[in-house]
């Protein structure tokens, strides 16, 4: 069984089943998936259940053979307790590092940019940031230099007077350039980067995929410099 202690390890996450075989998970009939491995010196095995929509059962076994279950009361306190705790969740938080893909961005214009800017540029995104896991970056690899970011955020962070959950890139602009382009509906100051010289557009469906590729690429031409 798992409890609480588990319940947003997966959070904003999908399951890779290809990565999942390479770590080692068996698969046992559809969309079902199984592990085994030892913790502390193998005084424990632990058994894990895994489904591809990320429901987890666990099952840990002592020396004797008997069921452990402490590890999963997060009243339980005491060294060895909190040991064996550790132990288990560096496991569980190193399945979804190695087995999940990242799934924070919720519309499908982030998601076409992402898929743009890999297959032309050869860019992956980059989460720099543990404590804002939707913000997220792509550079040029030859430079390594910043040309776009991408945020999550509510929109009344950037002036709209909704504060849904929004989401928006950053570009590079030419500075000249920026008295021209703002209008504060889809082109709004940049919120995370130097407004002299970025921009954010938000990703209300308003612009075409084209021509936000295009100003993508002026964004990257822009970081060579």
């Amino acid at each position: 069984m798992a409890t609480a202690i588990t319940d947003n390890v997966f959070k904003d996450k999908k399951f890779n089943e290809n990565k999942a075989l390479k770590f080692g998970f068996k698969k046992t009939a559809p969309d079902q998936y199984s592990f085994q491995t030892t913790i502390l010196d193998n005084q424990f095995n632990l058994s894990i259940g895994l489904s591809s929509n990320g429901d987890l059962t666990t099952k840990l076994i002592d020396s004797n053979g008997e069921i452990y279950n402490l590890h999963l009361d997060p009243q339980a306190n005491g060294a060895f307790v909190n040991e064996v705790r550790t132990a288990y969740l560096d496991v569980i938080a190193n399945i979804s590092s190695k087995c999940f893909d990242s799934n924070v961005f919720k519309t499908k214009q982030i998601k076409a940019i992402s898929k743009y800017i890999k297959d032309k540029y050869d860019s992956d995104l980059e989460f720099l940031w543990k404590r804002f896991p939707k913000n997220a970056i792509w550079r040029r690899p030859d430079n390594n230099k910043w040309f776009c970011l991408t945020i999550g955020l509510s929109g009344d962070k950037i002036g709209l007077e909704s504060d849904d959950d929004i989401e928006i890139i950053d570009l590079r602009i030419e500075t000249d350039d920026l008295e021209d382009v703002i209008d504060n509906k889809v082109f709004f100051p940049s919120y995370h980067m130097n407004k002299k010289h970025w921009y954010t557009i938000y990703l209300d469906g308003s612009l075409s995929n084209e021509e936000l590729f295009k100003r993508i690429d002026a964004s990257y031409d822009l970081a060579k410099k």
